[in-house]
């Protein structure tokens, strides 16, 4: 350094814990997972990561709990591992895993079958295990 260092120059830094970092740690861990980081970053990265965290809300604070599922609900949430899915196609799935109610033995009727779907979605997308995201209007 001091060979790079004018004899009157001064040495910035900017230390921190890793503790105080944690967050932003956990924000380019994710960001590395989609891909946003493989290279130097461009316009499209830049405007993506922004846009991820203005949509983060700020009253989620991230859990170590993890939450359970029984094997229902764990099934039919089991096409997300392979990408993105609409909700319609998680409700399809659930009606085909569980097609009758197991108190009342009546179908289970679409609205019912949606929301089930969409509660599990809200609790899991609170904590961050998915991301729920609009889909364009045609």
């Amino acid at each position: 350094m001091k060979s790079v260092l004018k004899p009157e120059g001064i040495i910035r830094t900017n230390l921190h814990s890793f503790y105080e970092r944690s967050n932003l740690f956990r924000a380019q861990s994710l960001f590395k997972r989609i891909g946003l980081m493989d290279g130097n970053p461009g316009e499209l990265e830049i405007k993506l990561a922004r846009d991820t965290m203005k949509a983060l809300r700020n009253e989620v604070l991230p859990t170590l709990v993890p939450i359970t599922l029984d094997s229902i609900r764990a099934a039919c949430l089991l096409p997300l591992w392979d990408g993105s899915q609409s909700v319609i196609s998680l409700v399809e799935r659930w009606q085909q895993i569980q097609p009758v109610d197991p108190v009342t033995l009546e179908p289970i009727h679409r609205q019912m079958a949606f929301d089930q779907v969409k509660k599990i979605l809200k609790t899991l997308d609170s904590f961050l295990y998915v991301i729920l995201e609009r889909s364009e209007k045609n």
